[in-house]
């Protein structure tokens, strides 16, 4: 084989790699001294510019969908990406598969979760909200296809515009377009429901045993019709008055990050207040806004933009794109843009500042210790419980019996053959289980294990005595790489109840 020249290949440092990314979303950001709608150089900005935000959104929802969609289909040593199975008790991630009693794995889940949102907050502001959020897709694939595209019931640039349905025919469209909705949202909530029950198990269970998994067929079309219910009925009213996340960006949010900005210098010539426009909603100055609301009238969350920053606005873009075009035939640049505060006033991007560096370290100490917990696992779980029962007493007092429950759980990716034994006190027998036995992958076994003694273990007449000891389960085929050992204790009762010689 033939080597690479290594020495031809390109080598940054951590400032170079800050150079490249910051180049990279600032050819997606709109510059206060560009616009995306003049013609430039070839090249990724030139594609960008003359590409309008809603066909870039549309894009990208479709890559999200996608993803969705395939996710749950891939497998990595036979297992998913990502399931937490509440029917099997066993949860993957990245192709591991992790029993219920390593559930402590979770919160490591949960706060790298948290944190990669604090980072993409960070570095794109909003765009979850309009480019990539569920809700989002849904309301879009509602509005501007089923009812714009499809039925005519409204107009793309007349979004806040609530539907009168005066005619027979606009009432039927109406009902024809939840119609065409549902079936999308049944497949979108089955969708959600393969990352707890595997897909090709749903399908089994739905075709062959519906009836004795009534519960999840039932969460699943109230989880359908609540998506139905939402996206036609309630809309954006759940970004404003149900989600978090809009609340949560407002303590992320600095000067650097980037927003949907509408530049009043250029376009008020004053504060921007609302005091300052007229009914029609025209400023009274000197400014390059022309007071067409045509921003207004196509923004899905019902904001004025020329506002300011606001908890409603999801950073969709679409006010950008409807301001474009008039700005472009009065020969100006756009009044509104995504971009930052800083970037706005004349300052350089500054997109890796100190916070977003803090993030992503967070993000690789929490991912490195999630893949160095899957490499180096247990194969074998073993939980033990003592029964309620402290002792008892066999052959007139001439031996002493202690019981136990033991939960096994082979993690292996093949069956082994396991025994049980004892560690650290001498004198005890294990009665039961005799023989090994057999545990499949993945499969989970539980055994009563019965410890015996014939031996004057402790001479105490003052009372019981609790004495430590090791139980170790191990395969029989690799003792010394697939084992587990959990302390316990034995319980000898008083030298006053036991016939035992010292």
């Amino acid at each position: 084989m033939k080597k690479t020249n290594m020495s031809l290949l390109p080598v940054f440092n951590r400032k170079q790699y800050g150079k490249l990314l910051t180049l990279f979303i600032s050819e997606l950001m709109v510059l206060p001294n560009s616009s995306r709608h003049e013609t430039e150089a070839s090249g990724l900005r030139a594609w960008i510019s003359k590409t309008p935000y809603y066909k870039l959104r549309h894009r990208a929802f479709l890559l999200f969908t996608v993803f969705a969609l395939i996710l749950p289909f891939i497998k990595i040593n036979g297992n998913q990406v990502f399931l937490l199975s509440f029917l099997h008790l066993e949860f993957h991630l990245f192709g591991v598969s992790y029993d219920m009693q390593e559930l402590y794995l979770i919160p490591l889940i949960l706060i790298l979760a948290f944190v990669f949102v604090f980072l993409a907050t960070s570095l794109g502001g909003r765009m979850w909200c309009g480019w990539g959020c569920p809700q989002t897709m849904f309301r879009t694939l509602y509005r501007d296809f089923i009812q714009e595209k499809l039925l005519g019931l409204r107009k793309f640039h007349l979004k806040t515009r609530p539907l009168k349905l005066q005619k027979w025919q606009e009432r039927f469209k109406f009902l024809l377009g939840i119609l065409l909705l549902t079936p999308l949202m049944f497949a979108a909530s089955a969708n959600i429901l393969w990352f707890f029950v595997a897909p090709q198990e749903f399908f089994y269970l739905l075709l062959n045993h519906p009836q004795e998994h009534s519960f999840l067929f039932v969460f699943w079309i109230l989880l359908a019709l609540f998506l139905v219910i939402d996206i036609s009925w309630f809309g954006e009213n759940f970004c404003h008055y149900v989600c978090p996340y809009a609340r949560i960006q407002t303590v992320l949010f600095d000067e650097d990050t980037p927003v949907a900005i509408y530049d009043k210098a250029r376009g008020d010539n004053t504060d921007g207040s609302r005091s300052n426009r007229n009914k029609k909603g025209v400023v009274d100055s000197s400014g390059d806004c022309t007071g067409c609301l045509a921003c207004v009238r196509i923004c899905p969350a019902e904001i004025d933009i020329r506002d300011g920053l606001q908890l409603a606005c999801i950073a969709c873009l679409e006010c950008s794109d409807a301001c474009a075009p008039v700005m472009q035939r009065l020969a100006k640049k756009n009044l509104i843009s995504w971009t930052s505060e800083k970037v706005l006033a004349g300052f350089k991007l500054n997109l890796l500042r100190p916070r977003v560096w803090y993030y992503a370290t967070i993000i690789v100490i929490i991912s490195a210790i999630l893949f160095y917990s899957g490499g180096n696992r247990e194969t074998l779980l073993l939980n033990i419980n003592r029964t309620t029962q402290l002792y008892k007493l066999k052959d007139e007092g001439k031996s002493v019996e202690n019981h136990y429950v033991l939960l096994l759980t082979n993690i292996d990716d093949k069956a082994h053959t396991f025994t049980i034994a004892t560690k650290d006190l001498n004198g005890l027998t294990i009665k039961r289980p005799r023989r090994p036995f057999l545990i499949k992958a993945g499969g989970r076994v539980r055994k009563v294990l019965i410890i015996s003694t014939s031996k004057l273990l402790v001479n105490n007449s003052a009372g019981n005595t609790s004495l430590d000891f090791i139980i170790r389960a191990f395969a029989t085929d690799d003792p010394e790489k697939i084992f587990s050992e959990h302390s316990s204790f034995f319980m000898f009762p008083a030298a006053g109840e036991v016939r035992m010689k010292p």
